[in-house]
């Protein structure tokens, strides 16, 4: 009885913890991207991940298909559509963030997780907390860069999970 009663229970907090994860997500576009020139380009991918909002840990991936060189760079930039600006999580720092990058038939995986931390951004001190409402603002993006395309060659507004 107590082995029926447990399992339930534990699929319960189970579920429980992975609702209070937020969800995020982006569709990774050459179009999206802000530049001088217009990004010439076939690629084309979406970003998941998802944060703990009270242990400030996160976990997602992104999936490029058809980049035109190996990533070189990947970030979350703060910037409303339309707009660049400078990178709040740079998720390429393998010192801070546990990252992994796969490219095979065309397809690039991008794995990360972590947990944020503070961040200078423009000589200004920011916190995770502060991160992490600017994330929850809209007014961020994904960004995949290459050799061809050292500004960028996909982006993708963050948006949450509801909206996306």
């Amino acid at each position: 009885m107590l082995r029926k009663l447990i399992l339930p229970i534990m699929a319960f907090a189970a579920v429980q913890a992975y609702a209070a994860m937020l969800q995020f997500v982006g569709h990774l576009a050459p179009e999206n991207e802000v530049q001088a020139a217009p990004v010439v380009s076939d690629a084309s991918g979406v970003a998941m991940f998802s944060i703990d909002p009270e242990t400030f840990e996160f976990k997602g991936f992104m999936h490029v298909q058809r980049l035109s060189g190996p990533v070189v760079g990947y970030h979350i930039h703060r910037g409303a559509v339309g707009v660049s600006g400078p990178v709040i999580v740079n998720l390429i720092d393998s010192s801070i963030y546990d990252t992994r990058v796969e490219t095979k038939n065309g397809l690039t995986k991008i794995t990360f997780s972590g947990v944020l931390v503070d961040r200078e951004v423009g000589g200004v001190l920011v916190t995770k907390e502060a991160i992490l409402q600017e994330i929850l603002s809209g007014d961020t993006y994904f960004n995949v860069h290459t050799p061809n395309w050292p500004a960028g060659e996909v982006r993708g507004q963050v948006q949450t999970g509801a909206g996306a």
